[in-house]
This record gives structure tokens, sequence and C-alpha cells, in this order.
């Protein structure tokens, strides 16, 4: 055996199926919903280090103010790319459109701001720059990605979902969890609760891990002006 079949969907159905007592074709789909169940119990008590993505790209088009941004659960940032790296202000919706009620300025964006989701794909935000680009710029963005189930028997969990090895355990008996709650198993509720005491508490360690890595983090440059931007005022800039 592969080390990497240890964290296939197929071995990880496996794993939950003998857990469960369980190993036929038709028990093991089941434990295959088991597991992303699992995963979606892991993104509801918020976003993992794993799930923070840094520096990703757009290109702005000409007077094109609204753009959409795909498989993003939450845009952290917003900012310019270059030399100088501006971070674009965020402004509400409301607040903007009291401030710009024709919304007609064209030029180098520094605001942006959200304009919704999608409904018509999953995971897609829209968000508006101002003033509206007059040109090309590559602006960046922080974000955080969704946790992305599992669907082929090939696919490798930590691959997948950018998971820590070791998580994986913990995504196994949680999906142990689940199935005995189906089957109503007296002991499924025991389970469950131990399940969920382990996964809050490793939540709380990768949270102070994204904490001890920002305090540690070195500045990006030694020179505090570099998101300056002589063309704003004052309150715009020192970010």
């Amino acid at each position: 055996m592969a080390a990497t079949d240890l964290f296939t969907l197929s071995d990880l159905a496996l794993q939950v199926g003998n857990n469960l007592g369980a190993v036929d074709d038709l028990s093991l789909e089941k434990c295959k919903k088991y597991i992303n169940r699992a995963l979606v119990r892991f993104s509801e008590l918020g976003s993992w280090s794993w799930q923070y993505q840094y520096g990703a790209t757009l290109s702005t088009v000409a007077a094109q103010e609204e753009y959409s941004i795909t498989s993003v659960l939450k845009l952290n940032s917003v900012y310019t790319s270059g030399p100088t790296q501006r971070t674009l202000k965020l402004i509400e919706d409301r607040a903007f459109r009291a401030m710009y009620p024709n919304n007609t300025s064209s030029g180098t964006p520094y605001y942006w701001r959200r304009m919704g989701a999608s409904t018509s794909t999953a995971n897609t935000i829209k968000i508006g720059l101002y003033p509206i680009p007059d040109g090309t710029y590559t602006i960046k963005y922080d974000y955080v990605k969704p946790i992305t189930l599992l669907t082929s028997d090939s696919d490798d969990i930590r691959l997948i979902t950018g998971m820590p090895m070791n998580l994986v355990d913990l995504v196994i008996e949680m999906a142990t969890a689940v199935g005995w709650k189906e089957i109503d198993d007296k002991d499924s509720s025991a389970q469950m609760k131990e399940c969920l005491s382990r996964l809050a508490a490793a939540y709380g360690d990768d949270q102070s891990e994204i904490d001890e890595r920002l305090i540690m983090s070195p500045m990006e440059s030694d020179d505090f002006n570099r998101f300056y931007d002589p063309v704003l005022p004052s309150s715009y800039n020192g970010y």
C-alpha cells in the first residue's frame, strides 16, 4: 500500500466502514458521504489556517466596475500590485452610494466594496472597484477558500482540502460518529460529543498558530512609506 493510499477517499471510507462494522459496497458509499459531512463539521467552526490564501491576482478591464471572484468563502483584503503596494479601502455599499451617487469617476482604484454573491456559481463573490478602472491594473487579494469536499475515490484529503496530516484521524472519527448517529447507536451521542470537543480544541490550536505566525512574520519592507500614495488624502495612507 502506498503512503498516499492512507489518505484517499476510498481508503478513508474503508476505515470508517471498519469502525462501523460495515464494509460492503453500499455501506462504503455511505461512508464517503459521512466523510464529507465530517468536513462540513470542520467548516462550521470557522476558517482554518490551511484555508487562507495570499496574493491571488485579478486584472482589471477599462470601464468595468464589477468583478466576480470564484472559490472564495471570505475576502480579507484587496491591494495594488507593484513596488508600492497600496491597500484598497473597504467601503460598505450603502456609504459608497451616499458618497458617490453618480458613480462615474474613472482612474486608479482605491476603494473596493462588496456587491453580493453569484446566484449561479457557488462560492463566488462580486466586488466593485472605484474609481472605475481606466485601464488594466493588477489587483491582488487575500482570501479564505471554502473546504473542498471529496468526490473521487483517488482524492487525497491533504491535497484536495489542504488539511494537515495530523487532522485526518479526527475526520475519520467524526465521520464514524456521523455514521453511528445515522444508525442510531446508543453510544452515538457520547462519541459525537467527544469528537466535537476534540474538534474545538484542534481549532483553538490552529488559531493560535495563525496568531503566532502573524506576530513573528517580518515586515515586507523596511520602507514604512511603501503603502504611501501622495495622490490620496493622508487619512488613506499608513496602511
